[in-house]
């Protein structure tokens, strides 16, 4: 019978994680071969060894990739221009002021049209008058 290991991803990103970085301080590299000599009972075999340095193929995890900023954004335009941020907001508020203006005249000219079509049409209606809080009789 014949077994095959095979190391799962994580495996292998550890792996390669320690390479680089007993590649970027060999002093690691020493520290490994001396504790592995002690566990095989050989101390004075790795004992005056001092690695230099090396390579290997051993490959950084790839990098997160980072959320991509929106091409626009409201705070970073504020951040960037704080001096043209008060002429912005008093443009706002006249904006704001210019339309309430608006509203008003617009609800006063048709409020008076109402009225106006309100009274035209009492005057052409043949209906009696009653006075407010009289009761109305019936016709006979």
């Amino acid at each position: 019978v014949e077994f095959e290991v095979r190391a799962t991803a994580e495996e292998r990103a550890s792996v390669d994680a320690n390479l680089l970085r007993a590649e970027a301080d060999p002093a690691l590299m020493d520290t490994a071969l001396q504790a592995a000599a002690a566990d095989a009972g050989e101390e004075a075999l790795f004992a005056d060894v001092k690695t230099e340095s090396f390579a290997t193929d051993a490959e950084a995890p790839p990098a997160k990739s980072k959320k991509k900023k929106a091409e626009w954004s409201l705070g970073r335009w504020i951040r960037r221009n704080k001096d043209k941020l008060w002429f912005v907001i008093v443009q706002w508020i006249l904006v704001a002021l210019a339309g309430l203006c608006f509203l008003a005249c617009t609800y006063r000219v048709l409020r008076g049209t109402v009225e106006e079509n309100c009274a035209k049409w009492r005057k052409r209606s043949k209906a009696p008058k009653v006075k407010p809080g009289a009761t109305p009789t019936p016709a006979r």
